[in-house]
């Protein structure tokens, strides 16, 4: 049986937030981002 993984992530345009959502990509989770500025998304 295979486990998903979705994950919000607050602040995710720079620093830990960016970080945090390169890894739990990385790791093969779903992520949604969540940023005051879209362009850096």
């Amino acid at each position: 049986m295979s486990k998903s993984m979705v994950v919000v992530i607050t602040g995710g345009s720079s620093g830990p937030g960016k970080a945090l959502a390169q890894r739990f990509i990385k790791d093969g989770a779903s992520v949604a981002l969540i940023a005051l500025q879209n362009s850096l998304l």
